[in-house]
């Protein structure tokens, strides 16, 4: 059942719409929290559709772990490093930041080394989501500014050197939210000393463990928006404290699809954003949750839906491949190739297949050269820096691998 808004009734009349307020804030199971809008504090019903949805994600994320254990290692870690560059290059996307999966993969291959790159604390703090158990404390407000220093504070010194926060924490002045008309939208709470007592009052709110934590991260990441404690990288940062904290509950591969999401309902997900900062909603922050949770419901359908395609089309290609009369290392290297092609978007270069055969630089380059020199659909491009890169044709590699059976 869908959930009717309630400034919907505002314009039924007064009586209608303050009955159907107290009706909602003294309902049986309604949550109110420490944090107010307008005056009003936030409240939350949980809906069936809100059980429900939860139920659905810890279901099916048990489901996917499964569907995970179950891909080869190489599968699984193009996968997840394909993932990881998309969640990046669109958390930067949406707030109108320009990235290349080159420029994002660049930095991946060269830390710890290099720390001078566009990104890199980004890209740091997201690697860390593929631990077991990150530390990234969340507690304070200098905590959270910590955790924003690193991510995006490097970008806005280089590019936008008025945003930089002015606080003693987060910023002195006004903040607002403009639309893509130049309307005003939002404006987030001044002066510091609310923003950081709001602040405080939100992580109560994350970090209360007798929430359920879907429901808990899902309010923290609107009460980010809400406050809007600095000029820019609000976005940035609330997405990955939400990816992070995700990342402690679900699988990281649902945790590195939270931008996609977004990005596929944008305009749905700053709708939720408006009908909840709409003082005539009363602090009913019901509508966001159910945003939320269904944007990770749809995270999950789409990871599911990637491996159980690239699964099936795997396992053909490696029954093709054990028929084949070709070398034990060239059918490693053009499972490796194939295991890529199918769950990534970024090609393999000379150095990772070496990795991944255990064996030195030429003796890569030499079965490499082999397998095209035999007619295997592999195309070497060469990338910055004379880094040789390698693609395969998934469309015609199987025609190749047929033509190689060794029939006896």
């Amino acid at each position: 059942m869908k959930y009717n808004l309630l400034n919907k009734f505002y314009y039924k009349g007064t009586d209608i719409y303050l009955k159907e307020y107290d009706k909602r804030i003294n309902s049986i199971g309604c949550i109110t929290f420490n944090f107010k809008i307008d005056s009003n504090p936030i409240f939350m019903i949980p809906t069936i559709e809100i059980l429900n949805l939860t139920a659905k994600i810890y279901k099916k994320n048990s489901e996917l772990n499964k569907k995970m254990l179950s891909l080869p290692g190489i599968a699984l870690n193009s996968y997840q490093t394909s993932c990881l560059i998309d969640e990046i290059m669109l958390t930067n996307d949406i707030e109108g930041i320009y990235s290349t999966r080159r420029e994002i993969k660049e930095v991946i291959s060269t830390l710890p080394k290099n720390n001078n790159k566009r990104f890199t604390g980004l890209v740091k703090k997201y690697l860390l989501l593929l631990k077991s158990h990150p530390d990234i404390p969340l507690n304070t407000c200098e905590e959270v500014r910590s955790l924003y220093d690193e991510i995006v504070l490097d970008e806005i010194k280089s590019e936008q050197k008025e945003n930089i926060p002015d606080g003693e924490i987060f910023r002195k002045e006004i903040a607002q939210v403009i639309s893509g008309t130049q309307k005003v939208k939002h404006i987030g709470i001044f002066p510091e000393s609310k923003i950081i007592n709001s602040m405080n009052q939100a992580l109560s709110i994350l970090n209360n463990e007798g929430i359920t934590p879907l429901i808990r991260i899902s309010i923290f990441h609107y009460l980010f928006g809400y406050i809007h404690p600095f000029y820019d990288g609000n976005g940035r940062t609330s997405r990955f404290i939400s990816s992070y904290t995700l990342a402690q509950e679900l699988s990281s591969f649902v945790a590195y699809r939270l931008s996609f999401a977004i990005k596929e309902k944008k305009e749905e997900y700053y709708k939720a954003f408006d009908f909840c900062n709409d003082k005539k909603n009363k602090g009913d922050i019901t509508p966001f949750v159910i945003m939320f949770l269904e944007m990770i419901d749809r995270a999950i359908d789409n990871l599911s839906t990637k491996i159980n395609e690239g699964y099936e089309k795997l396992n053909f290609y490696h029954d093709l491949i054990k028929k084949s009369s070709l070398e034990e290392k060239e059918k490693k290297v053009l499972f490796y190739l194939i295991q890529n092609s199918l769950f990534s978007n970024d090609p393999l270069c000379r150095k990772e297949l070496a990795n991944m055969l255990k064996c030195s630089y030429p003796t890569a380059k030499t079965i490499l050269n082999l397998l095209i020199k035999n007619g295997a659909p592999i195309f070497e491009k060469t990338e910055d820096h004379n880094k040789k890169v390698y693609l395969l044709d998934l469309d015609t590699v199987s025609d190749y691998l047929k033509q190689t059976v060794n029939i006896i």
